[in-house]
């Protein structure tokens, strides 16, 4: 049982006593509401908890030790190992090691100093991916791919934009944004709703591999000093326990412009009525022209070319779930993110759906 004394969680384990320390709270680098904190023993060596109450996130974390069980038994060693977890009708934890190094965003984005450095540090990445998580199994096709692991998003979505508009009305109408004319959130999702035969049918011939992340953005990406990455928080809902592997670049594309949009690199001004300006500060195009680069990397990467049935079709498939899924949890960012992340999230899914002539 985990429990807490003057404000620092205790818990008796079969690694002995372990005891939170001093700054070792890590809550709010989870937005899955798990309480996430860094223990250590009577000799110092220092474990990180992962805990959920039955009232919170406890099916989630069920879903992850299960996962991440399978990974380990099957030889994938880029996740964690669980040195211990326990499940109750009322509380579920497991342990882990604690990992010294940095985030991928401070690794890929934030320390990066030329394009040179960053397409070393990108392709390193994206092969240690490679082979240490996505070609240590086999692969498959799943008919109806993006209605059965997708089409969730989409409905997700277009409730929170019902909620959303209840309180800026304005957004439920067409978008002027630098200048250009585009379609409202919600009528981009509708045109989503409406061509769900061609989706599924443009993700026919995407690989599946058997062992995938879920959730592959780079702040569940940890990387130590010799350049080792370990990936985190894995996902393993029931729209994600098959994941395309367009969909895991997805989801690490999606990070740029993350980091972009956390970090205000930008700077967004009104004309008129729906009409906005985006002006990218300094940073924020060099992390534009970096996420640039790590497409080049990813189709010019050799090792990748297994994965890719057509290498433009993967592209734009990959940009569209890029958009999506950066678009698509705009009304459960923090606050200062919602309208930003509406606004340059609708943009980029406007533009992708225009690549696969699904706008009218």
């Amino acid at each position: 049982m985990v429990n807490m004394q003057e404000g620092r969680l205790k818990i008796k384990t079969k690694l002995g006593i372990l005891t939170e320390i001093i700054n070792g709270n890590l809550d709010k680098k989870t937005s899955q509401g798990a309480l996430v904190r860094i223990l250590e023993d009577k000799n110092k060596k220092k474990y990180v908890i992962k805990s959920a109450k039955k009232t919170s996130s406890y099916n989630l974390l069920l879903q992850q030790i299960k996962r991440m069980r399978i990974l380990r038994n099957s030889g994938v060693n880029i996740i964690p190992k669980l040195l211990e977890f326990s499940v109750n009708k009322n509380q579920a934890y497991y342990i882990m090691p604690f990992i010294k190094g940095v985030s991928g965003y401070q690794k890929y984005v934030q320390e990066v100093k030329s394009e040179i450095e960053f397409k070393n540090r990108f392709n390193d990445l994206i092969m240690q991916l490679n082979s240490r998580l996505w070609s240590k199994g086999k692969f498959f096709y799943e008919d109806h791919y993006f209605s059965r692991r997708q089409n969730y998003v989409v409905d997700r979505g277009m409730k929170d934009i019902e909620e959303f508009i209840k309180i800026y009305p304005l957004f439920q109408d067409k978008l002027i944004i630098n200048g250009v004319a585009i379609y409202s959130l919600k009528t981009l999702f509708l045109q989503i709703k409406s061509a769900l035969t061609f989706l599924d049918d443009l993700f026919k011939n995407t690989k599946i591999p058997q062992f995938t992340h879920g959730d592959l953005h780079l702040d569940n990406i940890l990387v130590q000093a010799d350049g080792k990455i370990t990936v985190i928080d894995i996902n393993e809902n029931e729209q994600r326990k098959n994941n395309s592997i367009e969909f895991e670049l997805g989801r690490l594309m999606m990070s740029f412009y993350r980091e972009i949009i956390t970090n205000r690199h930008y700077e967004i001004t009104t004309e008129g009525v729906n009409d906005f300006r985006i002006k990218l500060h300094k940073k924020g195009l060099k992390i534009l022209n970096l996420r640039f680069k790590a497409y080049e990397e990813i189709f010019q990467n050799k090792n990748l070319t297994y994965w890719f049935h057509d290498k433009e079709k993967s592209c734009k498939v990959i940009e569209f779930m890029e958009a999506l899924h950066l678009v698509n949890v705009f009304f459960r960012r923090p606050k200062s993110e919602i309208i930003p992340t509406y606004i340059l999230g609708t943009l980029l899914l406007f533009k992708s759906l225009s690549n696969l002539k699904l706008l009218r």
